[in-house]
């Protein structure tokens, strides 16, 4: 298979940010940009949704604080029910 140099200039920053990533997950860059372009030609799509996102709300306190508690009743083995107009209503 005859291959193909690609470059492309990065901020350095993240560059750095990005290796030390892919480092922990035994990749470096080169292996990442192959594998985002191979799944690019697998789905004819980019593979991640692109655009604005607002998390601000996911990380708002009240959904904060409904994480921690959730989080403290499975670390006791307790089991969460919620219906879905009390998970509606957390969500407001």
């Amino acid at each position: 298979m005859a291959t193909s140099v690609v470059q492309a200039k990065i901020d350095s920053d993240l560059k750095i940010a990005a290796d030390r990533y892919l480092t922990s997950w035994g990749l470096d860059t080169s292996t990442a940009i192959r594998m985002f372009l191979a799944k690019v030609v697998e789905t004819h799509s980019i593979p991640f949704t692109i655009g604005s996102q607002d998390t601000s709300d996911f990380y708002s306190d009240s959904n904060v604080r409904w994480l921690t508690e959730s989080q403290a009743q499975a670390k006791r083995g307790e089991f969460v029910f919620k219906t879905m107009d009390e998970l509606e209503k957390m969500a407001i």
